[in-house]
């Protein structure tokens, strides 16, 4: 992927993949400004699936040489089998390559259509999109931009398989297709705009039905141009929404609390029956809230961001596991157990520790197995200060005093 292609996605305000959260929220545009980017490994995951279907497409799409493309696909190869998820997997796999290789194919098939009806149709990669006539500052990055003297088509890949994403109607895209229509459409004077996500781990290609140049158009100076004044000014309300799920300001937006728990009745005491069905809609997402909004919390404390008033970080339960399996049970065997007895029937498995030390006996068992078993720290959890038995936690990057005054 281009370096621009990244800049693009990390720093446009009024970007096209934010499009869906500004255009329905117009405060979350701003308000997102407080908090910082985040990489999670389902983001890094895409980017480099991005970079990787790149490679594989340009020899096609710009028509490079063999030597030249070999070189792009072993770099970025060699980059997706060095990239790792938090637990140590490579980003590379066969099934990644698969995946990619999916939307490259069907890609190329797009790419040799258009070239069957305009032998000279104009294909760009990561192409740089500018819709700046009607949001400040806006620009995006189009995974894949064909045009034909009669359509304009961009395709975008989508590596997620969470949720399948529909084309028809759907704001980032539109978003592109004004900046491809603002950039050619003197130039090549197209009739329509196509826009297509193609999902390859949620099964496939989600195509918009074609909408005319001038409809396209319209929308922007009717809908688009509004909302992105108000949004770039600062001057809209907090509207929440489906579209809250993406936008990082979630977890601390008074209007997606207010909306999630916010119910007004007459009777003081107690809810009707038709305040309950009302809010029955609502409660996965409340549960959705509250379950980040905690995650959150936690997340901030343990780096360092926030010290919250009356709470703590403290280790929470774990359980002790068997470093040394082989140790442990010629330990035991030793000690006059049975083997026989310190494993499952079904199976070559050592029974549960509480087992092993119901059979072998509190004090012993401690004795014997001290040196293969262990118990690891908990994973941190936030606790009101003072509570009984808390273990402080202490961040892994934190230093004491001594090292902080070690150079003095």
């Amino acid at each position: 992927m281009t370096e621009h292609a990244k800049e693009d996605r990390a720093h446009a305000i009024l970007s096209a993949s934010g499009a869906p959260i500004w255009l329905n929220c117009p405060a979350a545009a701003r308000a997102q400004e407080n908090f910082p980017d985040t990489e999670s490994d389902f983001s890094r995951e895409g980017t480099m699936a991005h970079a990787y279907s790149e490679a594989n497409l340009r020899w096609f799409a710009e028509r490079v040489t063999r030597s030249v493309y070999d070189h792009l696909v072993e770099k970025v190869t060699a980059e997706a089998k060095a990239a790792t998820f938090a637990d140590g997997r490579p980003f590379w796999s066969q099934a990644f390559h698969d995946h990619c290789m999916e939307y490259v194919n069907r890609s190329i098939r797009a790419i040799a259509v258009a070239r069957e009806e305009t032998p000279d149709a104009l294909v760009l990669l990561e192409q740089r999109l500018d819709y700046s006539d009607y949001a400040p500052e806006g620009f995006g990055t189009g995974d894949l931009v064909i045009i034909t003297e009669k359509r304009l088509t961009v395709r975008d890949l989508k590596f997620g398989k969470g949720v399948a994403v529909d084309a028809e109607d759907n704001e980032q895209l539109k978003m592109y297709g004004l900046g491809a229509v603002a950039m050619f459409h003197m130039l090549y004077g197209f009739d329509e705009v196509v826009v297509e996500i193609d999902q390859p781990r949620k099964g496939g290609v989600s195509t918009s039905e074609p909408m005319s140049v001038s409809d396209l158009i319209a929308w922007g100076e009717t809908v688009v141009k509004p909302a992105a004044r108000i949004a770039w000014e600062g001057l809209g309300p907090a509207i929440a929404g489906s579209h809250c799920g993406w936008c990082k300001a979630r977890f601390t937006c008074r209007a997606r609390a207010e909306a999630g728990i916010a119910v007004r009745g007459q009777d003081p005491q107690h809810l009707t029956d038709d305040e309950i069905i009302a809010l029955y809609p609502r409660l996965p997402g409340i549960a959705k809230w509250a379950t980040e909004l905690a995650e959150w919390v936690k997340d901030q404390a343990v780096k360092g961001s926030r010290e919250w008033p009356g709470y703590m970080l403290a280790h929470g339960r774990s359980n002790r596991v068997v470093k040394d399996q082989a140790g442990l049970v010629k330990a035991l065997a030793e000690a006059g157990f049975d083997e026989f007895l310190l494993f499952e029937t079904s199976e070559p498995q050592l029974i549960g520790l509480g087992e092993l030390e119901g059979l072998v006996g509190k004090k012993k068992f401690e004795a014997l197995a001290k040196p293969f078993v262990e118990k690891p720290e908990g994973a941190p959890k936030l606790v009101p200060v003072g509570t009984k038995d808390a273990k402080p936690y202490v961040r892994p990057d934190a230093s004491s005093a001594d090292e902080d005054f070690a150079d003095t």
